[in-house]
């Protein structure tokens, strides 16, 4: 088995791994970036998406940071990392399989993964979460199909509707997910639609002073939700339908129909529910950080649902509580791309420091100012309760592992 040594790996090529590589690059590091897709970029090479009258291209930024990281690191791209191990004094194997790297410092930028929204009928062809199918057609410019609908309700699954429909390429409704355990992590319908309110930045301007009266009053959304019109609004491309549920997809080869029921303006069923015909189906079950390697290195760890789970404790460099080790972008909790790459250089300069190349303050003070900025310009959050995990993640890190 070959070896090969380097100042700094970086496991995960995505928006905060580049954006790490490239701020450790610029000052002179060598650099391994790791990843297990073919292509750098992550789930950012799939997104576009509107901002009032601008748009966000994650293939034009997967360009532009993968420029930022210019000729001063090593490509390992479709390639697994087995398992990391070692201390910051003897320095960090990282095992690739056909090969060990050495490296005194080691980012874990492995972002999120979609949440399994299992309910009968979702192993059926035709049935995919709305990442596959926004990697699908931003990949490929293949639809998965003409006629559909999104399970679920969060912001990528409006991304994607959105995508669709500005192609012509499907027509779409949202529907409430099937009720269960399996998408007891949800909650119920009503913190549903509160959630889905808590995202007025992306309803038709008609709707936005509508959504923010009914945020957080219970009373005037269910007196509102008596008037919610049974065929749905238009909502980003899609047909949002508040007061229909999905109880199963059927279908003998491949899904052929999804079975509805009604909801009242409590969020209970009422009538009998029916079938409608669809050709396929996407399920939005939400993202969850990916920090099983962070997990294997003995990172201290906590929970916390705005966050999205699982994800480290950090210090403000955004180092873990083993030395040498750091993390950034959805590894510590679901954001957006724009926060994951201020992280990532932030983590960046924070490595940076542990090999002994102390960045001026200034630099310190753009990182952090960068990552503020990024997270006052999101249109919206994609956990409720964010700001709250978030104050309390930084507090339990500042006790656990330290400023």
């Amino acid at each position: 088995m070959s070896a090969a040594t380097c100042d700094a790996v970086v496991v995960g090529a995505g928006p905060a791994g580049l954006a790490a590589a490239g701020t450790l690059t610029a000052r002179g590091h060598s650099v391994l970036l790791v990843d297990e897709a073919p292509v750098p970029g992550g789930r950012l090479r799939a997104q576009w998406y509107r901002l009032g009258s601008a748009v966000w291209d994650g293939r034009a930024e997967v360009r532009r940071l993968v420029e930022g990281v210019g000729a001063g690191a090593t490509w390992r791209l479709g390639t697994a990392v087995h398992a990391v191990s070692g201390t910051s004094d003897e320095g960090f194997a990282v095992d690739l399989g056909a090969e060990v790297v050495r490296a005194r410092t080691v980012l874990l930028a492995t972002g999120a993964t979609e949440v399994p929204l299992a309910m009968p009928g979702w192993t059926l062809p035709g049935v995919l979460a709305v990442g596959a199918a926004q990697t699908l057609w931003r990949g490929w410019h293949m639809a998965p199909g003409r006629r559909g609908v999104i399970v679920g309700i969060n912001p990528l699954g409006f991304a994607v509707a959105q995508e669709l429909a500005d192609a012509g390429l499907a027509s779409l409704a949202v529907v409430m997910p099937p009720p269960g355990l399996a998408t007891a992590h949800l909650g119920s319908v009503g913190e549903q639609w509160d959630r889905l309110l808590a995202l007025a930045a992306g309803a038709p301007p008609w709707a936005k002073p509508v959504a923010g009266l009914l945020h957080g009053r219970p009373g005037w959304r269910r007196a509102a939700m008596r008037w919610f019109p049974a065929q749905g609004i238009r909502v980003a491309g899609a047909r949002l339908q508040l007061t229909r549920q999905a109880l199963a997809l059927e279908g003998a080869d491949r899904v052929e129909a999804v079975r509805l029921q009604r909801l009242d303006a409590g969020g209970e069923p009422v009538g009998a529910p029916w079938r409608e015909a669809v050709d396929f189906v996407l399920l939005a079950g939400g993202l969850r950080p990916l920090g099983e390697l962070l997990g294997q290195v003995g990172a201290a760890m906590g929970h916390y649902e705005g966050l999205g789970g699982d994800v480290p404790l950090v210090t403000t460099r955004l180092a873990t509580s083993r030395p040498g080790v750091f993390a950034a972008g959805n590894t510590l909790g679901i954001e957006s791309a724009r926060v994951a790459m201020a992280q990532g250089g932030l983590a960046g300069l924070g490595m940076a420091a542990h090999l002994g190349d102390e960045p001026p303050e200034d630099a310190w003070q753009r990182a952090r100012g960068a990552m503020a900025a990024a997270r006052r310009q999101v249109p919206f959050t994609f956990q409720p309760g964010l700001m709250q995990a978030r104050a309390q993640h930084r507090q339990d890190s500042a006790r656990e592992v330290g400023p």
